[in-house]
């Protein structure tokens, strides 16, 4: 576990120690990425946010539909009676449910925090090369990251109480075949 941390974090420090004391970027991966220029200091920061919420949105999605499937289904369990571990493992799923959405709210808000922080800055005070990286930071943060729920809704607070409402009807409609 030690060495995986130590090997995680060097690979993560040794660039920034080069960046910062000598003035000088290496790659520590010894090869090209597609999409990647190495010879600035915004292209990785482009290419890995977009990877990320590409890989972030299946995650997320499938968080939201299992967590409101395993919801519906030990509630069903509680109403039968069959499992008694069923009472934690609703309260599990459903903290877990909303736990999602309320990141999903709270990344909205710091986006939006995110741009009037970046329009603060007093731009035609810093260099060329400072201005463009501004520009660039200006142009991300415009363009706004939304996190949805399977492509259909956005992952916020709203959501978390539309999905709790769909959870309540199927739970309504099991009831009906248990009695």
């Amino acid at each position: 576990m030690i060495a995986w941390l130590m090997t995680g974090l060097s690979i993560f420090l040794i660039p920034v120690y080069y960046k910062i004391f000598k003035n000088e970027q290496i790659l520590m991966i010894q090869f090209l990425i597609p999409k990647i220029d190495p010879n600035t200091d915004f292209g990785y920061t482009a290419f890995f946010s977009d990877l990320i919420i590409n890989v972030t949105f299946m995650i997320v999605t499938l968080e939201v539909f299992f967590c409101a499937v395993s919801a519906i289904f030990s509630v069903y369990i509680i109403i039968t009676g069959n499992w008694p571990a069923a009472y934690p493992y609703f309260v599990l799923n459903f903290n877990a449910l909303y736990i999602y959405c309320f990141l999903g709210t709270a990344l909205d808000n710091a986006t939006d925090r995110c741009v009037d922080i970046i329009y603060e800055i007093e731009w035609y005070n810093l260099d060329l090369r400072s201005r463009k990286m501004i520009l660039v930071m200006l142009i991300k943060a415009q363009k706004k990251t939304v996190f949805t729920v399977g492509g259909v809704a956005p992952l916020s607070v709203n959501t978390a109480l539309q999905v709790t409402k769909t959870i309540y009807s199927y739970i309504m409609m099991l009831m009906s075949f248990v009695d």
